[in-house]
């Protein structure tokens, strides 16, 4: 007899936090961070004139991810199939915790990350956080780590 594969949608009810500036915007996802912040008036596009400029600090910034959910009837119960928490396109770098606890990374947006959370998730009140981190700063770190100097130079 084959399990039948139940699925919960966690699209809805997040909250786009940045620590250092008090933020903490709605939002849903997929979703990025210039978008929220466009659809909340705290930033100009950035794609016109020399707004791209005024934004640099939303580059060099870490994002938090934020969404309480509660499991729908018989998912957390169902011992007949694993229970996973399934991400795709996380850009880029981010640390991904339930209830507290660090279940996973990511590196790579291209790619499927599934986290088993049968250890960690609750009937109701299940806080999912995913913190990105500035790909710019970490970037800037490995050219130093890795004393790599990087070229833009034609030819």
């Amino acid at each position: 007899m084959q399990t039948e594969l139940k699925t919960k949608i966690l699209t809805s009810g997040w909250l786009l936090k940045h620590e250092e500036k008090g933020l903490s915007l709605a939002c849903s996802v997929p979703s990025t961070v210039f978008e929220t912040l466009l659809s909340h008036s705290i930033i100009e596009d950035p794609f016109y004139g020399v707004n791209e400029h005024k934004v640099q600090w939303v580059y060099e910034s870490d994002w938090v991810y934020e969404t309480v959910f509660d499991m729908d009837n018989g998912m957390v119960a169902d011992q007949k199939a694993p229970t996973i928490l399934r991400f795709h396109g996380l850009d880029t770098f981010s640390e991904i915790s339930l209830n507290g606890t660090v279940i996973g990374h990511s590196d790579d947006m291209f790619q499927l990350y599934d986290f088993p959370i049968e250890s960690l998730v609750k009937p109701k009140g299940n806080l999912l956080s995913i913190k990105f981190s500035s790909p710019t700063r970490l970037g800037r770190e490995e050219i130093k780590k890795n004393k790599i100097r990087l070229s833009n130079a034609m030819g």
